[in-house]
């Protein structure tokens, strides 16, 4: 498999840029694929009245959090949270409504024992911090910097973001400072949310559903294909146990969206 390291991403992105239609791209870009994804939906998620989609979601490492928003009135949308048993979809606990606009993504960070959530459009860098615990909003944040997504990784005591306005990224300090800024590979797809381990960043795209994976050097690893989720829009990925949830959207003919959750399986292409 064909590597890019981030000195050849802009030369990448250029010929992206001459592919008009998500189809050639997804083509050139499995040229940079040894696996795909398979997702199997293992629940839908409460219908709670006035906040029928599903926006950002992650993980505290045993239970899912779920951002569920209302539809966007004059740019400005509500949402809560919901505490979810990962295998069961059992709802644990639930959040008040919040001021969290279109909460784009949700991360844990294990040292502070807070969620992080990413508000985004249009407000798109504040932070809300929620006690898992309690449920309860205890700081918003302002971190000057623009934001779509967020993880944090407790062995780097560091969080990966996604910069709004494209798909670069950059590395923050514990603190939500700068660190690194990385050219991504841009495919145009919609960005989503995004997830780590001690060795990679994963960030989930819609429109052609896949996995963009990135080392924490910034090198493009790998472009892997969701290829049994037609007409689902996966918004989060989360990892507990190596096990990979996705929440993603069904729209049914797309007048309402079914929130669900479903077990990603990463499979080596034969």
């Amino acid at each position: 498999m064909k590597t890019i390291t981030p000195d050849m991403h802009e030369e990448v992105n250029a010929k992206i840029l001459k592919l008009k239609e998500y189809n050639p791209v997804d083509e050139f870009l499995r040229e940079y694929s040894d696996h795909y994804a398979e997702t199997k939906t293992l629940y839908k998620l409460p219908q709670i009245e006035g906040f029928p989609i599903l926006q950002g979601g992650g993980t505290d490492g045993k239970y899912l959090y779920m951002a569920l928003v209302s539809v966007k009135v004059n740019d400005h949308q509500n949402g809560l949270i919901v505490k979810l048993d990962p295998q069961s979809g059992k709802v644990l606990a639930q959040s008040k409504v919040l001021e969290i606009d279109h909460a784009n993504d949700i991360t844990y960070d294990d040292v502070r024992g807070r969620l992080v959530v990413v508000h985004n459009a249009p407000r798109a860098g504040l932070l809300s911090l929620i006690d898992p615990e309690t449920m309860e909003e205890t700081d918003v944040v302002d971190i000057g910097m623009h934001i779509f997504s967020m993880n944090y990784n407790a062995k780097r005591n560091c969080y990966v973001v996604g910069k709004s306005g494209g798909q670069d990224f950059a590395v923050l300090d514990a603190d939500f400072k700068p660190i690194k800024h990385f050219t991504a590979v841009n495919t145009r797809y919609v960005t989503q949310g995004v997830t780590s381990d001690d060795d990679f960043i994963y960030f989930v795209q819609h429109c052609e559903n896949v996995i963009m994976k990135y080392d924490w050097d910034g090198n493009f690893v790998e472009y892997i294909p969701m290829v049994n989720n037609k007409g689902k829009e996966p918004e989060s990925l989360s990892i507990i146990d190596g096990k990979i949830y996705s929440g993603h959207n069904t729209w049914e003919q797309r007048r309402f969206a079914v929130p669900e959750v479903a077990e990603v399986t990463i499979k080596e292409k034969q």
